[in-house]
This record gives structure tokens, sequence and C-alpha cells, in this order.
């Protein structure tokens, strides 16, 4: 059990307040390594594997969420992270299979933009730097996790952010349980073994 962030419900209501012209729409090919195990299609577009562990704008079991980069090699920095960040042998992020998907959004928020990080009143460097991982360790949801949880019950489609593990990537944090109609975000090619 997690302590929720003291400033979550604080978060909720600065999202809500947004007026609608913040949410643009989205349209591009997104890249995330995954273990070939959890490699489905479904698996992967469902934003289930957010859903039993927790990450950067997520709190295991709080929402699905898929975590995805713009480019491969950021997708290849997050894929590589957890180990880093514990001094692991970076064999033990392997093996991985390069997916590429498509997301069509209409209501999605850049936390790239400066303009919307001050109305919003989120720091850049507290979205990249935050050590979610250490606050879950003190059974506390990190300030980037209550954030998360605040867009999903605003009903954001997903989120562009800086990536904290390569400092010129990003990436596209999608709420698939949020995507409403015309939305979409789907495989370009399924992976095929054998």
């Amino acid at each position: 059990m997690y302590a929720l962030h003291p400033q979550r419900d604080d978060f909720l209501r600065r999202v809500l307040d947004l007026p609608p012209d913040w949410m643009t729409p989205f349209n591009a090919v997104l890249f995330r390594f995954i273990h070939p195990q959890f490699s489905a299609a479904e698996e992967i577009i469902s934003g289930e594997g957010g859903h039993w562990a927790s990450g950067r704008w997520n709190l295991k079991g709080a929402m699905r969420v898929a975590y995805t980069a713009t480019e491969p090699e950021t997708a290849l920095a997050e894929c590589l992270a957890h180990a880093r960040y514990y001094n692991l042998p970076l064999s033990t992020a392997l093996p991985r299979v390069l997916v590429s998907l498509v997301l069509r959004a209409t209501s999605v928020l850049d936390l790239r933009d400066a303009n919307l990080r001050r109305v919003l009143r989120i720091a850049l460097d507290e979205m990249t730097a935050t050590d979610w991982r250490r606050e879950n360790r003190r059974s506390r949801e990190a300030v980037t996790q209550a954030w998360g949880a605040a867009f999903t019950a605003a009903g954001v489609e997903a989120l562009i952010a800086p990536s904290a593990a390569k400092n010129d990537g990003t990436n596209v944090v999608v709420f698939p349980e949020n995507l409403r109609r015309p939305s979409e975000f789907f495989i370009e090619t399924e992976v095929q073994f054998g």
C-alpha cells in the first residue's frame, strides 16, 4: 500500500481547469522495446503491463498505461533504464523486440511545452529527475505518479513528455482506457515467431 501524494487532488483540479485548447491532436508512429513474452499486440496496446508494475507516471494497479517513445533510440534507453538504475548487467534487460505502434489521438497534453508546464505548475526537472522507484520503496506515491493519476482521471488520452532516460528523447505515455473515437492505438506489424 502506498501513501498517496498530498497534492494529488490539487493536480487533478489543475488539469480539469485547463482550457480545452491545451489538448492537442497527435498522430505519429511510436516505438517500444518489449520482452518477447509480452509482445502480443493486445498486451502492448492494452497498457496491461502498466497495471501490473509501477512506472514513472503510474502506480502498480492504479491504471493501465502504455509507455512508448517517438524514436527507437529513446525506446532502447527506456528499456535499459531499469538495469542501469540498479547497476545490473545490461544483459538482464534482454532479449527485447522493437515494435512500432501508431497513435492517433485527439486529447493529448504536450508537457514539452514550457507554457503548459507553467500553467500546470509542474517543473521539467520534477518530471525527469524524480526518483519514483525510491519513493515507491518508501511506500509513497511519487509526484509524477500523482500527476499521471490526475491526467488519467481528467480523461487525457496521452501525454507527451521529455524522457528521463535520454536527454533529448521524447516519451508518449498512452492511457488506453481513455481513448475515445476516433482515436486509435495499434501495432503497425505484429510480432510473429516461428
